[in-house]
């Protein structure tokens, strides 16, 4: 091999090696940003609202109060979230086993969406949808998916984002 082409490939390495760098730390440094972010997060979000209206995948419009001693989990998720639907089948496991807590399974998609994407699906679980000018806190968003909040007595206890481990919750 030529000096030249030594050369040449030396400099490719080097660049190569330049990019990979960089693209690990790109990912390294967004990856810490969004930990930061969900803790700054979990500050912001204020039970606002003693009631949520939601629609079922059938239309139907139900209001859920949280002024009574059950536990709510307003579990949010999209169809297009690969975590959000994994975690399904474990929850239709185990939430029958959690005492006075009722789950309610959100997106923030259409109706006519959710209602597509569900009648492929088996799952027994209590499906809804809610246009985000609805959500009974602010901020009137949801950032991360899948993110829960935990709702009993008017009060927002708790809220989590990302996949939830649901063998152990509400134990």
């Amino acid at each position: 091999m030529s000096k030249k082409a030594k050369t040449i490939l030396m400099i490719v390495v080097l660049i190569l090696g330049l990019i990979i760098v960089y693209g690990v730390s790109k990912f390294f440094v967004s990856l810490f940003d969004v930990f930061e972010r969900t803790k700054t997060i979990s500050k912001e979000y204020v039970l606002t609202e003693k009631e949520i209206i939601l629609l079922d995948k059938f239309k139907t419009q139900e209001t859920i109060k949280f002024n009574d001693s059950t536990t709510y989990l307003l579990h949010f998720w999209a169809t297009w979230c690969k975590p959000c639907i994994s975690e399904f089948d474990t929850i239709e496991k185990y939430h029958k086993s959690w005492k006075n807590v009722e789950i309610v399974l959100i997106t923030l998609e259409s109706n006519e969406k959710m209602h597509s994407f569900l009648e492929k699906k088996h799952w027994d679980l209590p499906f809804y949808s809610i246009d985000s000018l609805s959500l009974p806190f602010k901020p009137k968003r949801i950032e991360f998916y899948p993110s829960n909040f935990i709702v009993k007595n008017d009060s927002l206890i708790d809220m989590s984002f990302g996949p939830v481990e649901w063998a152990n919750a509400f134990k």
